[in-house]
Formats: structure tokens, C-alpha cells, sequence
């Protein structure tokens, strides 16, 4: 099995030079995107209180490709859906449901509630994940 590590995937040929967006706690900041080479150098070093975080829309296809949901959910069942709404030109915006997230220590967003009322299928691929839900 390949490694999920920051560094492995930084390493990864077809990621290099890839720009991702990324999220930054600070409601004035501007928008922010970098590699996944520069992502690991900051959070290597960052002692940020909130640090940054990639959070990009797309998932890349060397990631895509190591990516084995569990059986329950092996069918995309909202891909389909977007596509009849694209086509009648209704709004699919609510419905983007892929996010490629890396973060590293002490990364993660603040109390919320999904804008778009979404569920997720989250996968961590190296490291610990604290969750914490409110109900």
C-alpha cells in the first residue's frame, strides 16, 4: 500500500506543481492556494493558534485512484443527480460533495453548521483526527 503521508503525497509526480485552495481562519484574509510541497514545509514548521488547511474542491486523480470506499458507499449516488440538474440548468452548487482536505497539527475548521447541509464520507490517511459533534 502506498503511503499517505504529507510527504509521500507531496512526493507524488503528477501533484507537483498542482495548486490547492486552501482555508484560512482569518475572516479578512485573501484567498490562498499552494503546493502540496509548500503545504508540508508550513506545516512542518507553522506554531500558527489556527493554522491553515487545503480545502479544495477537486479531488486529484493520484489521489482519486488510491481511494476505496467502503462497500456501503462504493455508489455515487449524487454524480447522476448533478448531472440531470446541469442539464435543466438548476443550481448544483449545493451539491458539490468531493473535497480533497489536508491539514496538519491543530488544523481543522471552527463550530459550524454546513452551509449546505450536507454528509461526508471522510477518510484520514496518516495521523490523528479529533471529532467533535454537537447535537
Amino acid at each position: 500500500a502506498k503511503s499517505w503521508s504529507l510527504a509521500a503525497l507531496a512526493a507524488t509526480r503528477s501533484l507537483r506543481g498542482q495548486h490547492f485552495a486552501c482555508i484560512v481562519q482569518d475572516a479578512g484574509a485573501l484567498p490562498l492556494r499552494m503546493t502540496l510541497s509548500a503545504y508540508a514545509q508550513y506545516a512542518h514548521h507553522n506554531a500558527d493558534t489556527e493554522p491553515v488547511y487545503l480545502f479544495d474542491r477537486c479531488i486529484p486523480d493520484a489521489v482519486r485512484a488510491r481511494l476505496r470506499p467502503p462497500r456501503p458507499f462504493s455508489s455515487d449516488l449524487v454524480r447522476p443527480l448533478v448531472a440531470v440538474l446541469s442539464q435543466a440548468k438548476l443550481s448544483v452548487q449545493h451539491l458539490e460533495h468531493e473535497w480533497f482536505v489536508v491539514g496538519g497539527a491543530r488544523t481543522g475548521s471552527r463550530w459550524h453548521i454546513d452551509p449546505a447541509s450536507t454528509s461526508a464520507f471522510n477518510a484520514l490517511g496518516s495521523g490523528r483526527k479529533r471529532w467533535a459533534f454537537y447535537g
